[in-house]
């Protein structure tokens, strides 16, 4: 085979798909510069052939070549913008260089492609959990779980990146979220409550009691077929029906199940409180709190079902509601995840999530495989105008901040804060991520200082990069394209760089540039001017 494609290849030297067929037969032999030879002159001889760019990254990278590998899937993502194939290369090629920045990017261009691609949205869900970019993860989950709602593994995700960001409330914790042996414990529970109670009553039901009681779904699916036409008749067997279903895994059969009982005696609060956790499960807060509160209707308070609606409530936004249920609920059974949700919720509305916020501001750092943010906070509180630094204030990073302090010093009557900065003492929080942030912060902790020292709020994500001088120039800095692709990535809105940078945005994809408004600055003073124009 190999002969012939070298035959053809000498026969027809100008023929781009023999070279092509030869390159890709080379490099199954590992000859890789016999592979790469014949795609480069397959590549001058037609620049628009589908597959000779991807098959000469992977030549590449099978030959340890991870930087020509990128560069050739970059221009020919670059040539067709929505060749699916050649991005998820390249996403993860970077993957595999730690370049998760700009993987998540690629992979969401593809998306746009291709909308309902489940597996390509599970890939970008992963790599935003594994980074820490809560916000969108949880995005592209709650669109995977529109597509997919009974995927197990995507409901496994969504409480992982809710915990990641200690977020408790809204996170359905019922048997049905914890498996099948607690589902085996709800059923036997349930069994000896009313209405399930009386299908022991029911001589063509009893057999079904007993082998759910056991947790034998097979002998209890089959007692099920057999019972007879006015046994099938009651609400009750359709009870039993989706109780046998859940324990089986079966889904849409229990949902089937329980919206007959539910026809058959709208009374009944089981029915509706299973239909509602099957809509929270799924995914459809909405749909789930009709269902939840017909459930509350006319019955005893139940805690279970109190909680699902609390949780309902909250993924829809409605959060005082939802603190209101989960302190009925904690009145009926009081359980530690119950307080753990109402403190998330009491300390969301302290926090005021998405408020502006004094001294808060998002630094930007540079390290060989991408670009960082961490939060920078600043506070002031009465003393001698001493300066505190905590987190990762080493090296660099605490000149940037001692530099900073001195400089609002001298410049605190142009401020009109003279009293405050010597009758009260500034603290520096730096949560670095990043190996190269110290000199680059400077800019960012003059902004939260400054707000500290003013008590005047900063606008919502806001982030800034630059080196700082004592008399208040800014200056350029690395790695400011990085950076601002992680800025993106965790919803930035507005960033403040040094003018120096300026030409750094161009290499920027289009949709970045769009979103994000970065102003470009020579001092400490046009940043202020910004900064609060901005807000």
């Amino acid at each position: 085979m190999l002969s012939e494609k070298k035959k053809r290849v000498v026969l027809h030297p100008d023929d781009a798909q023999a070279r092509v067929d030869l390159g890709e037969a080379l490099f199954l032999e590992k000859d890789y510069a016999g592979a790469e030879k014949q795609l480069q002159r397959a590549l001058a001889l037609d620049p628009d052939h589908p597959n000779v760019r991807r098959l000469l990254a992977a030549v590449y990278k099978a030959d340890e070549r991870p930087v020509p590998a990128e560069n050739i899937l970059t221009e020919a993502v670059k040539r067709k913008p929505d060749d699916i194939s050649a991005r998820e290369d390249l996403a993860s090629l970077l993957v595999e260089l730690n370049r998760y920045d700009q993987a998540i990017l690629h992979l969401e261009e593809a998306l746009k492609v291709e909308p309902s691609h489940v597996e390509r949205r599970a890939k970008i869900i992963d790599l935003c959990i594994t980074h820490g970019i809560e916000k969108r993860a949880l995005r592209h989950l709650q669109e995977a779980l529109k597509m997919a709602p009974d995927n197990p593994e995507f409901l496994k995700r969504e409480l992982d990146v809710r915990l990641m960001g200690g977020h408790l409330a809204g996170i359905l914790r019922t048997p049905l979220a914890a498996g099948k042996g607690a589902l085996h414990a709800r059923i036997k529970r349930a069994l000896e409550t009313p209405p399930l109670v009386n299908a022991t009553q029911q001589p063509a039901l009893k057999q079904v009691v007993v082998f759910l009681r056991e947790g034998d779904v097979h002998q209890a699916k089959k007692a099920l077929l057999l019972s007879p036409a006015e046994a099938k008749s009651l609400p009750l067997f359709d009870m039993l029906r989706g109780e046998t279903a859940l324990l089986a895994g079966d889904v849409a059969t229990a949902e089937s199940a329980f919206s007959k009982a539910r026809d058959k005696d709208p009374t009944l609060m089981l029915p509706w409180a299973r239909l509602g956790e099957l809509k929270l499960w799924q995914g459809h807060p909405a749909e789930a709190l009709v269902f939840l509160e017909n459930a509350a209707k006319g019955s005893t308070p139940n805690g279970e079902v109190l909680e699902m609606w609390g949780d309902a409530l909250y993924s829809t936004g409605k959060k005082r509601e939802a603190l209101e249920k989960y302190r009925q609920a904690m009145a009926i059974a009081p359980e530690v995840m119950l307080g753990a949700k109402i403190g998330d919720v009491e300390r969301g509305d302290r926090e005021q999530a998405g408020a502006p916020a004094v001294g808060r501001i998002v630094g930007m750092g540079w390290h060989p495989t991408g670009g960082v943010v961490m939060p920078i906070q600043a506070e002031i509180v009465p003393g001698k105008g001493e300066l505190h630094l905590t987190g990762q204030m080493v090296g660099t990073a605490r000149e940037s901040a001692r530099l900073v302090h001195t400089l609002l010093k001298n410049r605190a009557a142009f401020y009109r804060i003279e009293k405050t900065v010597t009758s009260h003492d500034l603290h520096l929080h730096y949560a670095s991520q990043g190996d190269k942030t110290g000199l680059s912060a400077g800019l960012a902790f003059a902004i939260a200082a400054l707000s500290a020292y003013l008590q005047k709020p900063l606008p919502v994500a806001l982030a800034a990069t630059g080196a700082i001088t004592l008399d208040g120039a800014v200056v350029d800095v690395a790695g400011l394209g990085e950076k601002l692709l992680a800025a993106y990535l965790f919803d930035v809105k507005t960033v403040i760089a040094p003018r120096k940078n300026l030409f750094a945005i161009r290499d920027l994809p289009s949709d970045i540039q769009d979103k994000l408004r970065v102003h470009f600055v020579d001092s400490l003073g046009e940043a202020v001017s910004v900064v609060w124009e901005t807000a």
